[in-house]
């Protein structure tokens, strides 16, 4: 209930009129029914960085039929972000996933296309929809991670959608010291 709240808030509050506002992507869900819409609000410096929120329109007739924008700062990951990017459905088209650029790290969040509640599900720079096979409907997240020794690395996990990890798939790390097997 907070969530939905929030998005509220931030609708009246942080993001101005759509005329200000840049359209970065739009992608259609699976049944072709909804279309995910990225609006981007450009920054103006450091004091005020840029911002953005998702659209999700009916294809039919071009109605919103939910807006989700960025909470306010709240020190948390699974709150603090600016920006969402890479929208992706759900398999079932009644999730789109995004990610929500946050500090240190970026975060993959859900968004109910029915209710419009954001849940945070894992920390990840990028997220893709698994569409057929074994793992169908699970996702594919890069995550930075950190070797014990200390260099970071990026490596690809198969994530289900409600944020546990069910395997890092081999070799997928940048540097390619993991063996493949």
């Amino acid at each position: 209930m907070v969530r939905i709240a929030w998005v509220f808030l931030a609708l009246l509050v942080a993001i101005p009129a759509r005329a200000e506002l840049r359209e970065e992507a739009n992608v259609i869900s699976p049944d072709g029914k909804v279309a995910a819409v990225l609006l981007v609000q450009p920054g103006k410096g450091s004091a005020l960085p840029e911002r953005s929120r998702l659209e999700l329109r009916d294809r039919k007739d071009g109605t919103l039929k939910s807006v989700v924008s960025p909470p306010p700062q709240s020190g948390r990951l699974e709150d603090s972000f600016t920006r969402v990017r890479q929208p992706v459905f759900s398999n079932e088209s009644d999730i789109v996933f995004v990610v929500a650029d946050a500090a240190p790290t970026s975060a993959v969040q859900r968004v109910d296309i029915r209710t419009g509640q954001v849940r945070f599900v894992i920390d990840g720079e990028s997220a893709r929809v698994i569409r057929s096979g074994k793992h169908k409907g699970s996702l594919i997240v890069w995550r930075d991670k950190v070797r014990k020794t200390g260099p970071r690395y990026r490596e690809a996990d198969v994530v289900r959608p409600d944020g546990s990890v069910m395997l890092s798939i081999a070799g997928s790390d940048a540097d390619g010291e993991k063996a493949v097997g």
